[in-house]
């Protein structure tokens, strides 16, 4: 007998209730395993470890605490934009929100010597979008710095497609990093699927950024995608924009 379908909202509430177990199982337990072992080893016999050693096991503990921190974030962001997420969101100019959403990422960035260049072309400056979408430009952003290398950078490109009535725009963030698997590609913005990598440098995330984008892409009529050419490329894409200036733009 085949078992019965679930409503799509239910399907999607346990969907999410089993993502979050997944991370909290591996990606907080694991670590917190980690330090409570360290701290036992030294809180038992702390005369035992050489200088060299307390250096590595305080840098382990950081390290971990460091990641455990990102996790933590990653899940509050997606339960924070679960509970507020807008039904009608107000609109604020593209130029607005990509100057913000840059300004955000800097001090990641700066941490690992990257470049952020982003090229938006004039006429697209004063086109109107849902402020949430600028949740949207900060996930990619933050996935690309996580993925590029020490000294890398990340370009962010911003053109218009189409034209007349069937006009809209195409954001691509674009970085140096490996890429993704083929195999994983398919499963990157699917609730259900668990698609997990450290940083070039360890960090750690909760996996939730690029779910929260694919959300907002879904409700605004756009879409997200990921491609690799020359160089790893994630894009957003909306049709059909409002040209004008928002009403109430944010402040600078």
């Amino acid at each position: 007998m085949p078992e019965p379908e679930l409503p799509s909202g239910l399907e999607a509430m346990l969907a999410e209730n089993r993502r979050l177990y997944r991370t909290l199982n591996h990606d907080v337990r694991a670590p917190l395993h980690a330090i409570s072992s360290l701290t036992s080893m030294f809180s038992t016999n702390p005369s035992s470890f050489s200088e060299e050693e307390l250096v590595e096991m305080a840098t382990e503990i950081h390290r971990s605490v460091q990641g455990l921190n990102q996790v933590v974030d990653g899940i509050l962001r997606w339960m924070d934009y679960q509970a507020q997420r807008p039904q009608d969101s107000e609109r604020t100019a593209l130029g607005v929100q990509l100057e913000t959403a840059v300004n955000d990422a800097q001090v990641r960035a700066k941490q690992k010597e990257i470049q952020v260049f982003a090229e938006l072309d004039d006429e697209l400056k004063n086109f109107a979008l849902p402020d949430e979408f600028q949740i949207c430009l900060g996930a990619l952003l933050d996935n690309a710095i996580k993925f590029s290398p020490r000294s890398g950078a990340v370009h962010i490109l911003a053109r218009k497609t189409g034209a007349g009535k069937s006009r809209g725009i195409r954001i691509q963030v674009l970085d140096s990093g490996s890429g993704v698997a083929e195999r994983l590609q398919d499963d990157l913005f699917k609730l259900d699927k668990r698609v997990m990598a450290q940083g070039t440098e360890g960090e750690r995330g909760a996996g939730m950024g690029l779910l929260m984008a694919a959300d907002i892409m879904k409700r605004c009529n756009g879409s997200i995608g990921y491609e690799k050419t020359e160089q790893t490329c994630f894009f957003l894409e909306l049709p059909e924009l409002k040209v004008g200036a928002p009403e109430a733009p944010v402040e600078r």
